[in-house]
C-alpha cells in the first residue's frame, strides 16, 4: 500500500453525525483512523455510542486507538450537558490536528458543538449532505461562518456543497477539496458474472441508507411501485439501514399490500454480499450528495437509478450506466421506473459500464491518498 509522506504524528477524529448508525461520512475517517493507525500515528476518536458502531470501533481499539463516546440519545440542556461533559475529558493539546466530520452540512452549529473550534489543533472540516434553499438562521450562519474560517481546508462530497455555501450564506472558502467515501470492501479486481434479465426474472432492486423518508425518499418509491402495473411484474425490493422512519415504512409497506415484494431488512456491514445478489440500485433521494452506495454498487457493476443531485449525474450516465429522475416524486420517479424496466436486458451491458466507471473515478489507494491531503494542507501550518 503507498505510504503517504507526512510529517503529522498524532491526530483527532471528531465525528457529529448522529442522525443514524454509521453512513459514508463516518466510514471515510474510520478508515482513515484505522491506516493511521497501523502507520504508527496517533490516533484518538471522539464519536456518538451507537451499538452499531461497536465492532469498528473495537478493531481501533485493538489498534491503539483511544475512544471518547458521546451519548446518542436525548436532545436539550441537559443532554448537551452530558456532551459536553465527555468533550471536556479530550486532552486536545494531546493532538497536532484533527478531523472534525459531518453527516450534513451545518451539525456542528449546533448543541455543545458551537465553540469546539476553539479548543481544537489545526483541523479539516468535512461536509457530506446540503439542503438547497434551507434558510438557515442568521445564528446558525454565524457560527458555520467561524467554524469554516479557522479550518486548515475543508472536504466535501460535492462541489455544489460549496456553491450552496457562497450563493445562499455568502460564505466563501479559501481551502476547499472534493473527496469521496472509501468503499467498504475490496472491489472485485474482475466484474463478476450476472445473470441476464429474462421476461420471466424476478428483478432485484436495493435502497441502501437511512431510513428518513425526509431525505431518502423511499416513500416516494414504495408509493410509486404499489401501481397496478408493478404489482404484476415479478420483482423484489430490499431496503437496508435503520432510522427514525421504520415504523412509518412498514406501515406504508402493509398498506400498499406489498409485504411480499417490499422488506425492510435493517443493518448491514456486508454490502458487497447484498450488491452481489442486486440487479439495480435505486437511489432516487431528495437530499444527498455523493453516496457512497452508488459508488459501492458501480464498484460491483450494479446500474444506478439515481436523483439529478450532487455529484451523481456525474458518475451515472442515462442509458450508459443507469438512469436519472429529474425530480423525486412519484410521477417523475414512475415514468423513470418504467424507463429502466423496459430496458432490463441491458442492465448487465450498464452493470459493465457502471464498473468502468469505477475504476476511472474513484483514486487508489484510497487511504494514503486522503491522509497525502491532509498533509497538504496542515504542513503549511
Amino acid at each position: 500500500m503507498e505510504t503517504a509522506k507526512t510529517d503529522m504524528k498524532s491526530i483527532l477524529f471528531i465525528s457529529v453525525m448522529n442522525g443514524s448508525a454509521w453512513g459514508g461520512s463516518e466510514e471515510q475517517w474510520y478508515q482513515l483512523a484505522r491506516w493511521m493507525c497501523k502507520n504508527n500515528y496517533k490516533v484518538g476518536v471522539c464519536v456518538f455510542d451507537w451499538q452499531e458502531k461497536q465492532n469498528k470501533l473495537d478493531e481501533l481499539k485493538k489498534l491503539g486507538c483511544r475512544i471518547f463516546l458521546l451519548p446518542h440519545k436525548g436532545s436539550g440542556i441537559f443532554s448537551n450537558w452530558k456532551k459536553n461533559k465527555i468533550l471536556n475529558t479530550i486532552p486536545f493539546n494531546e493532538y497536532e490536528t484533527a478531523y472534525v466530520n459531518q453527516g450534513g452540512w451545518h451539525d456542528i452549529a449546533h448543541g455543545p458543538f458551537k465553540k469546539l473550534y476553539k479548543k481544537l489543533p489545526p483541523y479539516a472540516l468535512s461536509f457530506h449532505n446540503y439542503q438547497l434553499g434551507a434558510n438557515l438562521k442568521s445564528s446558525t450562519i454565524a457560527v458555520l461562518k467561524k467554524w469554516i474560517s479557522k479550518s486548515a481546508v475543508c472536504i466535501a462530497a460535492t462541489k455544489v456543497i460549496y456553491q450552496m455555501l457562497e450563493n445562499e450564506y455568502g460564505i466563501t472558502l479559501a481551502n476547499k477539496e472534493v473527496s469521496y467515501s472509501p468503499v467498504t470492501f475490496s472491489p472485485p479486481v474482475n466484474l463478476p458474472a450476472r445473470p441476464a434479465i429474462h421476461e420471466n426474472s424476478a428483478a432485484v432492486f436495493l435502497v441502501l441508507g437511512a431510513l428518513d423518508v425526509n431525505r431518502k425518499a423511499q416513500d416516494v418509491l414504495i408509493k410509486c411501485l404499489s401501481t397496478h402495473p408493478w404489482k404484476n411484474r415479478k420483482w423484489k425490493l430490499n431496503i437496508y439501514g435503520e432510522g427514525k422512519d421504520r415504523q412509518l415504512l412498514a406501515a406504508l409497506i402493509k398498506e400498499t399490500g406489498l409485504e411480499e415484494k417490499v422488506v425492510l431488512k435493517g443493518h448491514s456491514n456486508d454490502v458487497k454480499e447484498i450488491l452481489s445478489g442486486t440487479d439495480m440500485l435505486i437511489q432516487a433521494t431528495h437530499f444527498d450528495a455523493m453516496p457512497i452506495s452508488v459508488i459501492e454498487a458501480m464498484a460491483m457493476g450494479v446500474p444506478c437509478l439515481v436523483s439529478n443531485i450532487g455529484d451523481m449525474p456525474e458518475w451515472v450516465k442515462q442509458d450508459y450506466n443507469g438512469f436519472i429522475t429529474l425530480a423525486v416524486n412519484e410521477t417523475a420517479l414512475s415514468e423513470q421506473l418504467e424507463i429502466a424496466w423496459a430496458k432490463r436486458e441491458s442492465w448487465g451491458r450498464m452493470g459493465e459500464n457502471a464498473y468502468k466507471t469505477f475504476l476511472e473515478k474513484y483514486p487508489r489507494p484510497y487511504e494514503g491518498k486522503f491522509a497525502g491531503l491532509l498533509e497538504k494542507y496542515f504542513q503549511t501550518l
